[in-house]
């Protein structure tokens, strides 16, 4: 979190498809996300050539560059999320 933020609300989208919202706290600001992507998502990538390619978008609700909290920084870039790991793992359903 940046400066005097307190929380951060991540909106989570999947091929455009609203999929989770995070929210991290000065607590909770480097826990692990978890979320499911439904099945139709993947389905519609799928074709005989290559695995899907599947778009993730991650959009803050509150973004501050470097140089809002250091004006003396030149930096302006937005910044609202770092992501410090991602892996993504099949989940197989259970028998019916």
């Amino acid at each position: 979190l940046l400066g005097k933020q307190t929380a951060q609300r991540v909106a989570v989208f999947v091929e455009g498809t609203p999929i989770a919202d995070w929210t991290f706290t000065n607590k909770d600001k480097r826990g692990q996300r978890e979320l499911t992507i439904p099945l139709e998502i993947i389905q519609k990538k799928v074709n005989d050539k290559a695995p899907p390619t599947l778009l993730f978008e991650f959009r803050p609700k509150f973004h501050s560059s470097p140089n809002y909290l250091k004006p003396s920084s030149t930096d302006m870039r937005p910044l609202g999320l770092a992501l410090h790991s991602f892996k993504i793992r099949p989940v197989i359903a259970a028998a019916k």
